[in-house]
């Protein structure tokens, strides 16, 4: 994919932050893929994280799917998000788009089950 094209819904998703989300943070992927790129994702946190490529976390692009666990030792995917590049995310947060910085967050690095390239 471009690198245009896959920086579409990082900007889509940067542009958001701080506005309220009703849905999930799967959906809110869903959504901002969609709207970027005409891309149709699942909504569930299952299906979400069959789409794509898989691609090691040390790999992740701007664009790319997040996937994360709910505790530590947990390989059941809790939270999407997607990757704005220099350890960056955006996601939704208790029904509120937020971008985080997980490179100064110890919490989130224990998290990460594993990063999604989506191709159309």
């Amino acid at each position: 994919p471009s690198e245009e094209r896959r920086s579409r819904e990082a900007h889509l998703a940067e542009d958001r932050e701080g506005e309220r989300f009703k849905g999930t943070s799967s959906e809110f992927i869903q959504q901002l893929y969609e709207e970027g790129s005409q891309i149709s994702l699942p909504s569930t946190m299952e299906e979400l994280r069959q789409s794509g490529e898989d691609i090691h976390i040390e790999e992740l692009e701007r664009g790319d799917l997040m996937i994360f666990g709910e505790a530590t030792d947990d390989n059941t995917p809790h939270l999407a998000a997607i990757y704005l590049g220099e350890g960056r995310f955006a996601t939704v947060l208790d029904r509120k788009i937020v971008i985080t910085d997980m490179n100064t967050d110890q919490y989130w690095i224990q998290r990460l089950l594993e990063g999604r390239q989506i191709t159309k």
